[in-house]
C-alpha cells in the first residue's frame, strides 16, 4: 500500500507490475462514486498485467483510503487528481485509461483536457460529462439523499440497490457490496460536499469538445442499465468508438460480470497495448 499526494490530496495508490515481458503503455484505472480501486485490483488488474502492461489503480478523493476533504468533487477537481497523480509517479507519457461508471466521464474528461497524455479509452458504463450527464446525476444524488432521510435506507437495502445500479437482483446475489456502497453514501454526505459538488458545470464538455476526443473508445454497457438506452445519444460523436452490451446485467457491470468484462478489455487492449495518441 502506498500513499501520493496529487492535487494537494492524499490518494491511495496501489501498483500491480507488468508479469513478464513488457513493452505496452501503462493502463490507469478509475472507480466510480461509493467505490473504491478494489473493484479493479481483485477483476481485471491480473489479467491486464499478465498482458505485460503495469496497472495503476487508486482511490479518489473522498473514497476508500484516500484523503477526504470537504470540497473538490467537481469533475474538473478530479481530472486535475488525476493529472497530479501522474506527475508524482513520473507518468510523463501517454497512458491507457480504464474508468467505471464517473470513473469513465473522468476519464473522458481528463481525455478532452490532455489528449497527449491518452493512448485509448475503455469505459464501462460510462459517458462524457455533458449538461445531459450532470442532470441526470443530480436527479440522482437527491434521489439517494431522499433514501437517506428514510428507514428503508438502513434496512431496504434493495431500494439502494435500485438506485445505485439499476439491478433489481443484485442486492440478492451481493449484499455485501450495497453495504459498502450505503456506509460510504453515509460518509460522503456528512463529510464532503460531494453530492453538490459533482455536476457543478466545472469540467463539462459541450458536444463540440466531444467530438474532440479522437482517442480509440471501447464502451461497455450492461444490458440492464439505464445507459444502454441512451449510448446513441453520444456515440455518433466520438470518432473511434466500439460499444458492446453484456447482457443481464445493471450498472454494476464490473463487480456482477468481471469474467465477461475481462474478455472484452483484454484483447482490446492487447491490440493497442502501445498505441499512441
Amino acid at each position: 500500500m502506498a500513499h501520493v499526494t496529487a492535487n494537494g490530496v492524499r490518494l491511495h495508490v496501489q501498483r500491480v507490475p507488468a508479469a513478464g515481458a513488457t513493452g505496452g503503455l501503462p493502463v490507469v484505472c478509475l472507480h466510480g462514486l461509493v467505490d473504491s480501486l478494489a473493484s479493479y485490483y481483485f477483476t481485471l488488474a491480473g489479467p491486464i498485467a499478465d498482458l505485460g502492461l503495469d496497472v495503476v489503480t487508486y482511490d479518489l478523493r473522498g473514497h476508500g483510503r484516500s484523503e477526504c476533504p470537504p470540497h473538490g468533487y467537481t469533475v474538473d477537481d478530479a481530472v486535475a487528481d488525476l493529472a497530479g497523480l501522474l506527475d508524482a509517479l513520473g507518468i510523463g507519457g501517454p497512458v491507457h485509461l480504464l474508468g467505471c461508471s464517473f470513473g469513465g466521464t473522468v476519464a473522458f474528461a481528463f481525455a478532452h483536457r490532455h489528449p497527449e497524455r491518452v493512448a485509448t479509452l475503455i469505459v464501462i458504463e460510462s459517458e462524457p460529462p455533458t449538461t445531459a450527464w450532470a442532470q441526470r446525476t443530480a436527479a440522482g444524488m437527491r434521489e439517494v439523499e431522499d433514501l437517506m432521510l428514510d428507514d428503508a435506507f438502513l434496512n431496504g437495502q434493495p431500494d439502494l440497490a435500485r438506485v445505485l445500479t439499476a439491478d433489481k437482483t443484485f442486492a440478492a446475489r451481493q449484499p455485501d457490496v450495497i453495504a459498502k456502497m450505503a456506509a460510504t453514501v453515509h460518509k460522503l454526505d456528512a463529510d464532503t460536499h460531494l453530492m453538490r459538488e459533482i455536476t457543478a458545470p466545472e469540467g463539462l464538455l459541450d458536444a463540440e469538445q466531444v467530438r474532440a476526443i479522437r482517442h480509440p473508445v471501447l464502451l461497455i454497457v450492461g444490458g440492464e442499465s439505464d445507459l444502454s438506452t441512451r449510448t446513441s445519444d453520444f456515440t455518433p460523436l466520438l470518432a473511434d468508438c466500439t460499444r458492446i452490451v453484456v447482457p443481464g446485467h445493471g450498472h454494476l457491470l464490473l463487480t456482477s460480470a468481471p469474467r465477461e468484462v475481462a474478455d472484452l478489455v483484454v484483447p482490446w487492449l492487447h491490440e493497442r497495448r502501445t498505441a499512441s495518441p
